[in-house]
């Protein structure tokens, strides 16, 4: 009885080593840790202390966000996400690509317009379909963070943003 119970640990060890390594998680938590180690290194080119709050802040909460991810794939609360299903779909695709736009406009732009635009379009494609009420709890998401990022950067912290079209 004793090598029957240690064959199917044996092989429920196996089977479980096997899901782990095609678990998408575990790919997703080192893409992150690999951005938090770029994140890292850029923060030390940063020459200019205010300007390294938002990118420290930042990686604060990546590290946080990985060290949970890689705690609770370590632990039973896990999830598994099949390695073959993960990718970009439809809605990712549509968000990197607007990700990708705004770094090109930011200058011409500027910071708040450039923002406000990533923030409302990104909104929408995650919203779809939309209705009426959708749309417009999505412009006010977006005036509000607006505001709140206004008031961070420009009043609170002070600091002199790449001015644009609007502001």
């Amino acid at each position: 009885m004793r090598s029957v119970l240690s064959e199917d640990d044996g092989r429920n060890g196996m089977e479980n080593k096997r899901k782990s390594l095609n678990n998408a998680e575990w790919y997703v938590t080192l893409a992150m840790l690999l951005v938090c180690g770029l994140l890292a290194w850029q923060i030390t080119e940063i020459t200019v202390a205010e300007s390294r709050i938002l990118p420290v802040v930042s990686l604060v909460i990546m590290l946080g966000a990985s060290a949970s991810m890689a705690v609770s794939l370590l632990g039973k609360k896990a999830g598994f996400h099949r390695l073959a299903d993960a990718g970009f779909k439809k809605k990712e695709l549509l968000v990197l690509a607007m990700l990708l736009a705004s770094v090109l406009l930011y200058e011409r732009l500027g910071f708040y317009t450039t923002i406000a635009l990533l923030s409302l379009g990104t909104t929408l494609v995650l919203e779809a379909p939309l209705t009426l009420k959708k749309l417009l709890r999505s412009v006010l998401y977006t005036v509000v963070l607006m505001a709140l990022v206004y008031f961070c950067f420009a009043v609170c912290l002070r600091m002199v943003t790449p001015s644009g079209v609007l502001i």
